[in-house]
């Protein structure tokens, strides 16, 4: 604007082509810049979209290791159900709600962890694939019916087969579950020779329990900035473990859940309201 003000002043033919020069740079560079922010936010939308993920993982299928660019995850946590008792059908109800806060919950740990929750249905495409949109094809019915239909049948597929044998592998006991494991270990490739950096065992608690307390968990993961943090640095895992102790004072009726860190320099065991072990 100085430079503009400066040539007017000057009355001369020969500040004209420079007037105009000036101008047209200013119609060329405008949309540029503005295309330009466009292409960044949409950039980095889509990096969060496709870095934030959670896997339904069939039966038959493998768990992911890398996103769809072809980055691979540092960390995964499984949500485990090992004893299909845990899946009463006094529990279905609440099962869909578990569901969607594991998935928050997954979200919250950052771009580059994947949370992982076993189905029983084989993979797209199966005999008994079922989604909303399926059922409501194959029955004629509208979306919202379809949803229903399938939330009343959500604890039948549960793939409590698949859990089980990471339960075996990771010495977890049925009859303490659930369990949500947390590790930087790629869980199909030999997980028995790796134990993972986090275990809770949540000792058959109801699934609106569970949902509560992955709630509070989640808050206080996003509220510490996980999610930016290296999984390589002991402040990750201190800020897992701040979170847990943030968490008790809310939950103090629920003394079953353990909760064990095992990784590097930073280690703990809680139990309830009150610390076990911790260094």
């Amino acid at each position: 604007m100085h430079l503009r003000r400066t040539l007017a002043e000057v009355p001369s033919k020969e500040t004209r082509p420079v007037k105009r020069i000036l101008l047209d740079c200013e119609k060329r560079v405008w949309p540029v810049v503005i295309l330009g922010s466009i292409v960044l936010i949409l950039a980095l939308f889509s990096y969060n979209a496709s870095g934030l993920k959670v896997a339904p993982v069939m039966r038959g299928e493998s768990i992911p290791l890398m996103d769809d660019t072809r980055v691979e995850y540092r960390s995964w946590s499984l949500f485990l159900v090992c004893n299909p008792k845990w899946l009463l059908p006094d529990k279905k109800a609440e099962l869909q709600s578990l569901y969607e806060q594991f998935r928050a919950f997954g979200r919250a740990i950052g771009p580059r962890h994947l949370a992982v929750w076993f189905w029983s249905l084989r993979e797209k495409g199966g005999a008994d694939w079922k989604t909303e949109a399926s059922v409501a094809e194959q029955f004629g019915i509208s979306s919202k019916a379809a949803e229903r239909m399938v939330a009343q049948d959500f604890a039948s597929y549960v793939d409590v087969d698949r859990a089980s044998h990471y339960c075996s592998a990771y010495g977890l006991s049925p009859s303490h579950g659930p369990h949500i494991i947390v590790t930087t270990h790629y869980p199909d490739s030999y997980p028995g020779d790796h134990a993972p950096e986090i275990i809770l065992e949540l000792n058959n608690l109801k699934p609106s329990e569970i949902t509560d307390y992955l709630g509070a968990v989640t808050d206080q993961l996003s509220a510490g900035k996980l999610a930016k943090m290296d999984v390589e640095k002991p402040r990750y895992w201190l800020m897992w473990k701040r979170s847990f102790e943030a968490t008790r004072s809310a939950f103090l009726g629920l003394k079953d859940i353990k909760i064990s860190i095992n990784a590097g320099i930073v280690k703990a065991e809680l139990q309830g309201a009150t610390p076990a072990k911790s260094r």
